[in-house]
């Protein structure tokens, strides 16, 4: 939802008017809602002095975006790190998140010990932004905290660590990111993939190699060999990922099934509803998630 170009042209007071507000769309949307008035409201004079004024008293929403905004990019604002400084052991985690992630941009690693105090708080949004806070000021710990944040049991902490090997260029992790192509959640499947073909398949760039490992031994090597034909839209990739719905191993059938949602390919949801069958869990949430994507787009 973009609602960027509605608030610029809008006076200043209209702007501070509606972040006061109740947001005018759903609630799913209000973090996005607060963000795009906040980001137009630091453009105009005294804007920025009137979002740092609210840091003590707003709500979760306001201020998150108000962290985001105030630090995407960095301002070097007197007492502004020490204001977020103050949220980092508060009991709302997406504002301790927002701070983490703040600091990490204004403030580099002054707050290193502070923050990775917090690696193991009891919120996977917290951890996941200590791992990113960790990868931004390269912390010396920073690749075997990752690693080892690759087994936690929450998928934004599994997401978060894997983006992190890859920022950090971590080539010894590829087969552990392999290995994660079959993990239960889809964004965690899709962080590895991501991953795997910045470190290893497109360092390699060979496209005919690559095509040879769809019938690999391995079904981790099987799976991200098909997720990069199809990304790179290789001629007979499609045909692959049809087959591949029948591959023995339940990760190669539930990424074959991610990725026809990804290429949104409406002709693939008869199979996909068969795949709901699977006797595979991890199979069936893949073919389900695809198929509702596929049938919300068939309905628009």
């Amino acid at each position: 939802m973009r609602i960027l170009s509605t608030f610029r042209p809008l006076p200043t007071p209209d702007l501070v008017d509606r972040f006061g507000a109740p947001p005018a769309v759903d609630d799913a949307y209000a973090n996005a809602y607060f963000e795009e008035l906040a980001f137009t409201l630091r453009d105009r004079p005294g804007g920025i002095d009137y979002l740092a004024g609210l840091i003590a008293s707003a709500d979760e929403n306001r201020l998150r975006a108000i962290i985001l905004t105030l630090s995407t990019p960095p301002l070097r604002m007197a007492g502004l790190a020490d204001s977020l400084r103050s949220l980092l052991h508060g009991d709302r985690p997406f504002v301790v998140a927002a701070a983490i992630d703040g600091l990490a941009q204004i403030a580099g690693d002054h707050d290193l010990d502070q923050i990775v105090a917090l690696h193991d708080h009891p919120s996977p949004y917290v951890r996941g932004s200590v791992l990113r806070y960790l990868t931004t000021v390269g912390a010396p710990t920073a690749p075997a905290r990752l690693r080892a944040a690759l087994g936690d049991p929450h998928h934004v902490v599994r997401a978060a660590a894997i983006d992190g090997l890859d920022d950090l260029e971590q080539l010894d992790t590829v087969p552990s990111l392999l290995a994660l192509l079959g993990d239960s959640h889809p964004h965690v499947r899709q962080a590895a993939q991501t991953a795997i073909e910045h470190l290893h398949w497109a360092r390699h760039d060979n496209v005919d190699g690559i095509a040879a490992l769809r019938t690999d031994q391995q079904p981790e090597t099987r799976a991200s060999a098909l997720r990069y034909l199809s990304d790179r839209n290789v001629s007979g990739a499609r045909q692959w990922l049809l087959e591949s719905l029948a591959d023995p191993s339940p990760i190669v059938r539930a990424n074959a099934a991610d990725e026809l949602a990804d290429r949104f390919d409406r002709e693939a949801l008869p199979r996909l509803r068969e795949l709901a069958r699977d006797p595979s869990a991890l199979v069936r949430s893949a073919a389900e998630r695809a198929s509702h994507i596929l049938e919300l787009g068939a309905d628009s």
